[in-house]
């Protein structure tokens, strides 16, 4: 019947003729102009209700190192939720694998003194495949064969390199996946977040360990140029009094253990050794992430959002604005919007 009731069209012919002939019908074309691709866009306006939406809202170290970096991310992923569609689910290979790092920490680096760094890799091994199972399962994607085979070769040996770090600086775990929340007097209404590793040293002193699965140094620069955001929100949150108790005597201290690498990069003046790094103190970090706090909310309730990421976003700006991370556009969800991709 097909064959019979088909009407065939040259398609060569058709895109040629000023119509195309299906069936008795006559369908005409004409040309259509093509339109310029948009200009890349520093400036939005604030739109209504931005305002009473943002009011009162809880912060977290994330969320606070997108704003400081770029003010529009901050809004679209952070305050309108707006987030990648279902095709972009599954977490990439590196967010997957560090997912699984935090999974087989929190198994292995219980309450009390650290394991021996022989025991930690051993127990690393032992958790690993089901683990992967469990957490990272795209890891077993014939794709992914070179990640895996990275997994299991240096995840159980970052374990026993923690647990020699933890060690070397005479420390105890106090616990894995620790919440903190705090409400500072000059900043957000409540900052919360989870601290990877909490540990004390012999004093009773706070340390923070955060881990991080990657092959950038941008954590060891964050601490250098006093914008490592995450660390000084925990040591700002463990600062704080918690409502029973004043605030802690000594600073809480904090580092970031490089899993890939098995290094514990943390300030030189916090005297823990590891990989020593010369920059600011974290609670000075934390004076200049609320002082931007205030400058941003403040600039997008006067109604301007900016793409920090855009060149001429800065003649938009009120007088002495700056991010204080430098906007990672090259992995931002939102490029599109703003166009940092594409040439004016």
């Amino acid at each position: 019947a097909a064959e019979r009731l088909a009407n065939r069209v040259d398609l060569a012919d058709a895109l040629r003729g000023a119509t195309w002939h299906v069936g008795p019908l006559a369908l005409p074309r004409r040309a259509v102009a093509r339109s310029p691709a948009p200009a890349p866009r520093p400036a939005w306006p604030t739109p209504e209700g931005f305002v009473e939406r943002s009011r009162d809202r809880a912060e977290s170290a994330t969320t606070l190192e997108r704003l400081v970096a770029c003010q529009l991310a901050w809004v679209l992923a952070d305050v309108a939720y707006v987030r990648p569609g279902r095709a972009r689910a599954i977490a990439d290979v590196h967010v997957v694998s560090g997912n699984l790092a935090h999974a087989l920490s929190a198994a292995i680096f219980v309450e009390g003194p650290p394991p021996a760094p022989a025991a930690a890799e051993g127990r690393a091994r032992e958790l690993l495949e089901t683990a992967i199972d469990e957490v990272a399962a795209p890891l077993r994607q014939p794709e992914h064969a070179a990640d895996l085979a990275r997994v299991r070769r240096r995840l159980p040996q970052a374990m026993g390199a923690l647990a020699r770090a933890l060690a070397d600086n005479h420390l105890r775990v106090a616990g894995t996946e620790r919440r903190v929340a705090f409400a500072p007097a000059d900043g957000p209404a409540e900052v919360r977040g989870f601290v990877d590793l909490l540990a004390h040293d012999a004093s009773g002193a706070a340390v923070v360990v955060d881990l991080k699965w990657t092959r950038s140094r941008r954590h060891r620069d964050d601490l250098a140029a006093g914008c490592a955001v995450q660390l000084a929100t925990y040591v700002a949150a463990l600062q704080a009094a918690d409502g029973e108790g004043a605030a802690p005597a000594t600073p809480p201290r904090a580092g970031y253990f490089r899993l890939m690498q098995q290094e514990f990069a943390t300030l030189r003046a916090d005297g823990l050794r590891g990989m020593p790094v010369d920059g600011p103190p974290l609670l000075a970090t934390w004076r200049d992430v609320t002082d931007a706090w205030r400058a941003w909310t403040r600039c997008a309730a006067d109604g301007t959002l900016l793409a920090t990421g855009v060149p001429g976003w800065a003649e938009q700006a009120p007088d002495g604005l700056e991010p204080l991370r430098e906007p990672p556009c090259e992995y931002c969800a939102f490029h599109g919007l703003c166009f940092t991709g594409v040439d004016a």
